[in-house]
């Protein structure tokens, strides 16, 4: 067996149903996932024995259908090469999905540990956590389902089952830290903007301030002989914190379309899904009605953000964009 299989064509003729079997597990032994076309009774051991069995709908025998993962309808191989393209692009497109939903998990976090550990103001309240998950971010997640197949995915060679999972490694990293990092520091450097930039409070007089100052009922800070009363002091921090939402929502647009493709260029076809161009024209109206619509920005403690902050994050979202497309060359 090692010495036929070994061969990289071999031709099987006149066996027997046994034999067919005896061929599926020999491969199977090997590590190959295997794949078995058959119409008739003798076919079934090997059908139901395949990784992947192939029955022919239209002559293949009731028995060979219960014992087959997959049946053709027209009885066309043709069909088995589009069904593997089909789910090659499916499985891309939900490798996207869940590349583009991790991104953003890091500068939701990073706000509590600093807060925690450092007591820095927090820097994204949980009301807003939640909108960014259950609003913003849905749609253009959901919108990579619609993306076409690269060019190259029929040229790839078949992945290994028990290397190149849905969330790999390269995924983690790439997305959870990497993007992640990226979207974080565009998120401080909002933050900071805001408090230093705005209302002139400097980066070193934050730490440490969050257990007695930035609350409705706060004491009043002063700063280089400069007072903070509690109202100044919430304007403050939900402007940082309408920042550093915005700066989320910005940089997770530049990710998605950098999603768009995992080998080849992404420039090339960047506004080519009109579904993930609904998604992003959807993330930005939900984020600005949320921002500067006055009744809900105070119903939900948030507040405006200057325009500044909108070019703060635009440099950080081409990096990602940049890096992305990088890393496929």
């Amino acid at each position: 067996w090692d010495r036929t299989l070994s061969k990289p064509e071999v031709i099987f003729a006149r066996t027997s149903p046994q034999q067919k079997l005896q061929i599926v597990e020999q491969l199977q032994n090997k590590g190959h996932i295997v794949a078995v076309t058959g119409d008739g009774v003798n076919d079934s051991p090997a059908l139901k024995q395949a990784n992947v069995g192939c029955a022919m709908g239209i002559v293949g025998s009731e028995v060979a259908k219960e014992a087959a993962d997959i049946i053709l309808m027209d009885d066309n191989f043709a069909s088995i090469v589009a069904g593997i393209r089909e789910g090659r692009a499916i499985f891309d497109n939900l490798r996207k999905s869940i590349a583009y939903t991790l991104s953003h998990l890091l500068p939701e976090i990073i706000p509590f540990l600093c807060n925690i550990a450092f007591g820095f103001p927090l820097g994204l309240s949980s009301l807003l956590i939640l909108f960014i998950d259950l609003g913003t971010e849905l749609a253009p997640a959901v919108s990579l389902a619609y993306e076409e197949p690269e060019a190259d995915i029929m040229k790839r060679k078949p992945r290994s089952a028990a290397l190149d999972r849905l969330v790999s490694q390269q995924v983690f990293i790439s997305s959870y830290l990497f993007v992640g990092i990226i979207e974080a520091f565009c998120a401080f450097a909002n933050f900071f903007y805001v408090f230093v930039g705005v209302y002139g409070m400097p980066a070193s007089a934050l730490p440490f301030t969050a257990a007695d100052y930035f609350k409705d009922d706060a004491n009043k800070l002063v700063i280089n002989g400069r007072e903070y009363f509690a109202a100044e002091q919430m304007d403050a921090l939900t402007t940082a914190q309408s920042a550093w939402f915005a700066s989320i929502v910005v940089c997770q647009i530049f990710n998605l379309l950098s999603s768009k493709t995992r080998r080849q260029s992404a420039i090339p076809r960047l506004f080519s899904n009109k579904y993930i161009n609904i998604g992003i024209c959807i993330e930005l109206a939900i984020c600005c009605f949320l921002i500067y619509v006055p009744p809900v920005h105070e119903g939900i403690a948030n507040n405006w953000i200057p325009g500044e902050c909108w070019a703060i994050a635009l440099p950080f979202g081409v990096l990602i964009l940049g890096q992305s497309e990088l890393k496929k060359y």
